[in-house]
């Protein structure tokens, strides 16, 4: 073969070896990336982790004479069983209670201000002071621990004073012992009592 044939015969096999690099390696990359997306994902990220529950909030009442906001904070782990509830509805509430929710300690009679924040640490079971046998199940309870104090307590006559406490259950319903705070109320009375919720 002569240098000139050569020479052309290379530049023609050089030319489709870019040719055929250029249409496989596209082609093969193609194959791998399918591939990999056909597989089967046992956990999409977008559905592998379930969002927290949202906390909720509540109110309980307890006479100060009874059982005070010092007692909560004296108590051992500062941690109390809320026993004693005999009411059909407060019970109920209590029943959706779960761990991490959390509630204002509100000293009733005389008082009547919120002075703390308490958390749920253990959900509903059955009370065994109860032995009214007024519910086929049993009343129950739940286990609170104190959070802290309220730096400035906060009334009922202060709460009624608030446009945006209006609908509170405190304002209408004040003699339930358990009562559910939404969350807009949690954090407008931990605003006004210089809470950090």
């Amino acid at each position: 073969m002569k240098p000139d044939d050569f020479l052309a015969f290379s530049l023609k096999c050089s030319c489709w070896l870019f040719v055929f690099l250029g249409v496989l390696a596209p082609l093969r990359l193609g194959v791998k990336s399918l591939a990999r997306d056909d597989l089967p994902r046992k956990h999409p990220p977008e559905t592998c982790e379930r969002p927290p529950n949202p906390m909720k909030h509540y109110l309980f009442k307890t006479e100060p004479g009874t059982w005070s906001w010092d007692d909560q904070r004296k108590a051992k782990d500062q941690t109390t069983t809320w026993d004693g509830v005999r009411n059909f509805q407060a019970n109920n509430i209590m029943k959706a209670m779960k761990v991490g929710d959390r509630g204002f300690f509100y000293h009733s009679v005389n008082e009547k201000r919120i002075v703390g924040v308490v958390e749920v640490v253990k959900e509903h079971e059955i009370d065994p002071t109860d032995h009214t046998g007024r519910s086929k199940e049993g009343f129950g309870m739940v286990t609170l621990k104190a959070v802290g104090p309220f730096p400035t307590p906060i009334t009922l006559q202060t709460i009624k004073q608030e446009p945006k406490l209006e609908a509170m259950v405190l304002v209408n319903n004040s003699r339930l012992s358990v009562q559910p705070v939404t969350a807009a109320e949690f954090r407008h009375i931990c605003k006004l009592g210089d809470f950090q919720a």
